[in-house]
Parts: C-alpha cells; sequence; structure tokens
C-alpha cells in the first residue's frame, strides 16, 4: 500500500511479507527508505533487513531474502505507478 503526498512524495507505505519465515512480517525498513525518499530500488533493497526466515528443503533463508528484495521491487514498482495513476 502507498500512499502520496501533495507534492507526490511517499507519505505513507506498508509492505507486508509472508512466505519468508514463520509467520507474516512488516518490511519496516523499506517503508522507512520510501518514506524517507529513497527510490524503489534502494528500498527493496532494505526489504529484507530485520526479517526472521526460516530454512527448509525448499528454499534456504539466503535464498528467501533474495525473493524477498526482488518481489518487493516488483511489488513497489507497481503499487508506485498505480498510487501515480490514481493522483
Amino acid at each position: 500500500m502507498v500512499h502520496l503526498g501533495a507534492d507526490g512524495s511517499v507519505a505513507d507505505c506498508r509492505i507486508g511479507v509472508t512466505g519468508a519465515g514463520p509467520k507474516a512480517q512488516r518490511a519496516r525498513a523499506a517503508e522507512d527508505a520510501l518514506k524517507g525518499g529513497a527510490d524503489v530500488a534502494v528500498a527493496a533493497e532494505r526489504a529484507s533487513e530485520g526479517l526472521d526466515y526460516i530454512g527448509d528443503i525448499s528454499a534456504s533463508e539466503e535464498y528467501r531474502a533474495h525473493l524477498v528484495r526482488v518481489l518487493a521491487k516488483r511489488g513497489l514498482t507497481r503499487a508506485l505507478a498505480q498510487a501515480h495513476s490514481a493522483t
């Protein structure tokens, strides 16, 4: 979820992560980066910070962290495009 301010910058956002750890989590480092003016690439790189991961037969912890960054970039790109088109 992304809400833009009157100047077009990110005023608020929420990034949920599921399937990477033992429970659903928020990528607060990425949220803070976006609200602080970072671009999507920088925010997506921070999406995996501070999360709990599980490693199992399907995927290692490192791979799940990688997927969080990749999918955060995709999702944030779409969410920002939608937010800008709605204004």
